[in-house]
């Protein structure tokens, strides 16, 4: 007996799982690298066909301490726009170090000597999706910071510095009262602590920040039993062509900043089939009443409407979408001003002058330039160009990452059965320009393209066909280049 089929044939034999055999070659055999590393890229692939995710693997390397796997992951993760949570990570000592989540204004200090000596790790922070429902908020109570979740899980030996953005208006701040920190200690329990301005050791509220500190890292958030303080948020949405019976819908969402973020919604609205853009930046407002219905008012020269959204849903932070229908003549030219404002009882939460901006989507056959030879929009044949010229997986994920795509949408576009090893699928790379330009407003798209190209690293590229009329010139030189560049050792 003497290969691995007859090994695997004996072992069912004598009752040994596959667990026993792997126990028993450790003993007796020491696999190389380059043994090793196929068959975990296998095991890695197979868990991922499973349902496994990059959050859940993250998890499981911080647990083994693998730092630099842990470093690696982080990164990918935040780089990819596919990914909706925030992430950051930063390697900590018994020296303490900062981790920042810039984009919200989050930042945990922790000093010297609240881990202990001798440990060092890749500390992560997450705004994770459903952080909200995992915070054990009493009756009265509603959130007024993200949810924060931290792989450090034991106590601090001494307290860290944590900064959050809040929710909270002015007169709150000034008050400083009738906030609540919730800290996961364990399994399942939360310690719930009350912060005071005067007494409560570190604790300090700014217009947009407040400060406290904690042993506890594990998930915190804060709340508030003041109702009447928080700021909620009015956004609309308009869509991103105008349908040629020239009828539009608006879609106007009241939220809880921290249930669903802008930018969760902004994202969901832009990957509809027929895709969706805002009109302006969200507007932010407070109640007067927690026993009050809202009313939202919708009026323009034509047409006026009014709808309700329940307090109850506002307050148990659930968004509430409301649609309004909008009808443009052809001298509008997609433009309209309307009126939109929440009442609550005889007060005025919101009153907004919007106006839409909405383009019909162009002929993309057709390649419309301006008399210094920049193009309105990105017609078929500049797609069908960069196609042509870039072609080596690098330069094409890299795009495709910048334009917003995730991971594993750039995967399905480019790994095709006409692509190989040092050139992705021609077509996938076309589908993909075309769903990208599908989501991006015309006058828009030529910009957007430049700059995702020089992030990506291929500014050289966008230089010579976003340019004007250079492009058709240089591109058989430039094509020559780049597969000189790709060819040479």
């Amino acid at each position: 007996m003497c290969s691995m089929s007859d090994m695997l044939q004996l072992a069912p034999r004598l009752h040994f799982g596959a667990s026993d055999i792997m126990r028993a070659m450790c003993k007796t055999v020491t696999l190389p690298a380059y043994v090793v590393h196929p068959v975990v890229l296998h095991m890695l692939r197979e868990w991922l066909r499973r349902g496994g995710t990059r959050g859940r693997l993250l998890e499981i390397v911080q647990a083994f301490r693998f730092n630099d796997a842990v470093e690696s992951i982080a990164a990918t993760i935040k780089a990819d726009p596919g990914f909706v949570e925030f992430i950051s990570s930063s390697i900590l000592d018994h020296k303490g170090g900062v981790v920042e989540l810039r984009e919200l204004d989050i930042r945990v200090s922790i000093p010297a000597g609240a881990l202990r000596r001798g440990m060092r790790s890749v500390v992560t922070i997450r705004v994770p999706i459903e952080g909200a429902a995992r915070i054990p908020l009493r009756d009265g109570e509603v959130l007024i910071t993200p949810v924060v979740e931290c792989s450090l899980t034991q106590e601090l030996l001494e307290p860290a510095t944590v900064v959050l953005p809040h929710c909270v208006g002015p007169k709150q701040c000034r008050d400083g009262s009738g906030m609540i920190l919730y800290t996961k200690t364990g399994l399942g329990t939360f310690s719930r602590r009350r912060l005071l301005p005067n007494s409560s050791r570190g604790f300090h509220i700014t217009e947009d920040k407040v400060d406290f500190t904690t042993n506890h890292l594990q998930l915190f958030a804060l709340s508030s039993t003041n109702v009447q303080g928080v700021q909620f948020r009015c956004v609309t949405f308009q869509p991103l062509f105008m349908p040629s019976s020239r009828k539009v819908t608006l879609r106007v969402y009241v939220t809880h900043p921290y249930r669903r973020p802008i930018k969760d919604i902004e994202r969901a609205e832009k990957e509809l089939s027929k895709p969706f853009c805002l009109v302006t930046t969200a507007t932010k407002f407070s109640v007067e009443s927690t026993t009050k219905d809202l009313l939202m008012c919708f009026s323009d020269r034509f047409i006026d409407k009014q709808k309700t959204i329940s307090i109850g849903n506002l307050l148990a932070e659930e968004s509430s979408a409301l649609s309004f229908e909008l009808e443009f003549s052809s001298s509008e030219d997609g433009k309209k001003t309307f009126n939109l404002s929440i009442q609550q009882g005889t007060s005025t939460l919101v009153k907004q002058s919007l106006t839409t901006s909405i383009e019909a989507e162009p002929d993309y056959g057709v390649n419309l330039t301006d008399a210094q030879g920049r193009q309105h929009f990105a017609p078929d044949k500049l797609l069908e160009t960069l196609t042509n010229v870039l072609f080596t997986p690098k330069d094409v994920q890299g795009l495709g990452y910048q334009l917003g795509f995730s991971h594993s949408a750039v995967e399905k576009y480019l790994n095709r059965p006409d692509s190989t090893f040092n050139s992705v699928s021609r077509s996938g790379f076309d589908e993909m320009l075309c769903d990208w330009r599908r989501r991006v407003r015309p006058g828009d798209q030529v910009d957007r393209l430049r700059t995702a190209m020089k992030d990506a690293g291929l500014g050289y590229v966008a230089d010579v066909f976003l340019l004007g009329h250079e492009s058709s010139v240089k591109f058989a030189q430039l094509k020559r280049e780049l597969q000189e560049k790709m060819y040479t050792p």
